[in-house]
């Protein structure tokens, strides 16, 4: 089963400097085709595993350890209120939409994290190009912690929100690098040196 995805890259070369503006990224999001639908009700923390093909798992519950298995998958644990998800996308291009409190690992291929209003979460790419996008239309409650992000390979997005990479402030906080706009605290870089990012690192979309 294929799926779309875009790449770091193909987001990357819009034909501006700096910094990618991405007209639409509900697009990406509504061209993963045929759907495996899997729903989960109690906090048994039993883990649950994909197919060997491109699945969609809804994730509906907290403490649920999830696998997304092999190929491009998308797990959507935005739909509870509930936290302390464990999702793993594994190997494929994942897209992985987190909601409150939540741990997320994206493992091999090109992983693409969204995080929505509460945030909270911990989010580990792994290997490949990934992006995360750290604001989507709101501006996360709690802050969100990337502990792998890597300058150059990786982006950090944000959508919806009409700002561009002169509005963020980034600082270094100890050993990490926080990102934040006005006085909201978007994501913390897990040791990251502030001074190494610069618009190129970052990507911003007019709506999701």
């Amino acid at each position: 089963m294929a799926f779309f995805t875009r790449t770091t890259q193909q987001l990357l070369d819009t034909g501006r400097m700096g910094e990618a503006y991405i007209d639409d990224v509900q697009d990406s999001l509504d061209e993963f085709g045929e759907r495996i639908q899997v729903s989960f009700v109690d906090d048994s923390f039993i883990p649950v595993f994909g197919s060997l093909g491109g699945d969609t798992i809804e994730v509906d519950g907290g403490n649920q350890l999830v696998f997304g298995g092999a190929e491009d998958d998308l797990i959507d644990a935005s739909l509870t209120s509930e936290t302390g998800n464990r999702i793993y996308g594994q190997s494929g291009d994942d897209t992985l939409i987190l909601g409150t409190g939540d741990r997320a690992l994206g493992g091999d291929g090109d992983d693409r994290f969204f995080v929505l209003s509460d945030g909270d979460n911990l989010i580990t790419g792994g290997a490949g190009m990934d992006q995360f996008w750290i604001a989507t239309a709101e501006i996360p409650e709690e802050i969100n912690t990337i502990t792998d992000f890597t300058s150059g390979e990786d982006v950090i997005g944000l959508a919806g929100l009409g700002i561009g990479f002169a509005d963020l402030s980034i600082t270094q906080q100890d050993a990490d690098t926080l990102i934040a706009l006005g006085n909201d605290e978007l994501a913390k870089l897990l040791g990251i040196n502030a001074g190494s990012l610069s618009a190129a690192d970052f990507a911003f979309a007019a709506s999701l």
